[in-house]
């Protein structure tokens, strides 16, 4: 099969139709890759910040991007409590405690300051509790979901993953005994 070249006004004399294609469908892939690869800015989500009806347990997610944890400018703060569950691996939700206005900037610093995670080197503990999400609000009306892995000392945003320690001081920004860490008083094994 013969291919042939199509001569272009304009100086593109002498490169067919396919090598052009080729070349500029290189150039999109190229671009894209570079994007993902420089990706810095986390990601909004459309609506406002409300708490999903139960926390899924699921492995940790591998961290891909770095910057800011999340976007400055951060109006409303949610904490989502969902109770260790009995059985199964979705943790209903038992309340959803909203930040005072005044401490939400305070939050937000707070978490784009946070290390980078070594997941390959991080060690979870298997203890049945509690667990949390926060829900950032944003005057445009979008929001970001804050993963908290209590187990792991690991926060998940948007393709990004931080370290977080014991999570003592994350749940401290909400009114003192509002988000203590609670766990059941059986051992997890034994609920059925």
């Amino acid at each position: 099969m013969e291919i042939e070249e199509v001569a272009m006004p304009g100086g593109a004399e002498g490169l067919s139709l396919i090598v052009r294609v080729g070349i500029v469908l290189g150039l999109v892939f190229a671009l894209a890759a570079c994007g993902a690869e420089g990706d810095t800015a986390p990601v909004k989500q459309p609506g406002p910040p409300t708490c999903p009806a139960t926390f899924v347990k699921q492995t940790p997610v591998k961290a891909s991007r770095d910057g800011d944890f999340v976007p400055g400018g951060g109006s409303t703060a949610l904490l989502c409590v969902y109770s260790f569950p009995r059985s199964g691996p979705e943790y209903p939700l038992r309340q959803a405690i909203p930040l005072t206005v005044d401490k939400v900037g305070e939050l937000v610093d707070y978490l784009n300051t946070l290390d980078s995670a070594d997941l390959e080197n991080n060690a979870c503990l298997f203890i049945g509790r509690d667990q949390y999400q926060v829900i950032l609000g944003y005057p445009d009306n979008t929001n970001v979901t804050v993963r908290v892995d209590y187990n792991c000392g690991t926060v998940s945003a948007a393709g990004a993953v931080r370290r977080l320690g014991g999570g003592r001081k994350l749940l401290g920004f909400w009114p003192e005994g509002a988000a203590t860490v609670r766990r059941p008083a059986d051992p997890p094994s034994a609920h059925k």
